[in-house]
């Protein structure tokens, strides 16, 4: 069986968008955590609406559509888990029957209770139009909702210098229909999926294995009519089960080494990158299963 490889093996670079053409299919379809995931989330949407979703009136439109889109497809490629009622599409992993029509309910709201991805909508320009933000890592909703792509990644060291004409330019060609992969990557000393809050920096004393977390974001942007819709699905597991070889340990070590100093600090390695390259060095240099 071919080894997945990590997100820092797919794109080493770390401003380098690691892009690559999909089936726009692939962008939603449930992954092995969807049943875990899904209950923290709508707990969410019922309890804490306010903090994970926001939307402007110009993205109505998109957002039906996209919710249309779900409706359409989602029990054609995944019928184990939805089934289409005349009520709307029922979920068989939540119980939940989501609405498909005329409903109070705003429709990117009803789209994210049947999928585990954080949905956005941003208009061709590049402006946060709307978004269903469940699981953020580390950014507040309230505080990007309406602005531009230079702005909401204004934190993101290199961003404006680097990265903001590639991206631009994204948006500006990706043609109607279109999608495309990338995936981002942290280190965590928390596991939790609802992360609204930045961080602080502080001295890490434990094991790395076992309290750290690698945080991965698998990213999708597709053109719609109007919007562009950007995905994304937040995985967290330990370091030791998220890195366990030889090749990516040797792989994350490497890309830790090439951050520069502000977006290691980005990434959430200030006070965690020295004990994190002793524990990546040591897995690397083991001995493979079955070696002398």
């Amino acid at each position: 069986m071919r080894r997945r490889l990590s997100p820092f093996e797919t794109a080493p670079d770390p401003l380098v968008m690691g892009l690559r053409p999909i089936v726009r299919d692939e962008t939603l379809l449930p992954y092995d955590t969807y049943a875990a995931q899904m209950p923290q989330r709508l707990r969410l949407l019922d309890t804490r609406r306010d903090e994970v979703f926001a939307s402007r009136p110009g993205a109505d439109d998109a957002a039906a559509e996209v919710l249309q889109w779900l409706g359409d497809r989602l029990p054609r490629l995944c019928p184990a888990t939805f089934a289409p009622l005349s009520a709307g599409l029922h979920n068989r992993v939540t119980g939940e029957t989501v609405p498909l029509g005329p409903d109070p309910a705003h429709p990117l709201l009803r789209a994210g209770r049947l999928v585990q991805d954080d949905l956005l909508l941003l208009t061709p320009a590049g402006r946060l139009e709307a978004a269903v933000l469940c699981f953020p890592s580390r950014w507040r909703l309230a505080d990007k909702i309406g602005r531009p792509l230079l702005n909401i990644h204004a934190p993101v060291p290199g961003y404006a210098a680097v990265l903001a004409a590639r991206v631009n330019r994204l948006f500006a060609t990706l043609a109607p229909g279109r999608a495309v992969l990338r995936h981002n990557w942290s280190v965590l000393d928390d596991a939790a999926l609802f992360q609204p809050e930045a961080g602080q920096a502080r001295h890490f004393a434990g094991d790395p294995g076992r309290d750290l977390v690698l945080r991965t974001e698998r990213q999708t942007l597709t053109r719609l009519h109007t919007h562009l819709l950007f995905t994304i699905r937040v995985r967290v597991a330990s370091l030791a089960s998220a890195v366990p070889d030889r090749a990516a340990a040797a792989a994350m070590a490497t890309a830790v080494r090439g951050l520069p100093p502000g977006l290691a600090a980005y990434k959430g390695l200030s006070g965690i990158a020295g004990p994190l390259l002793q524990w990546l060095d040591a897995r690397a240099a083991m001995p493979q299963a079955g070696s002398e």
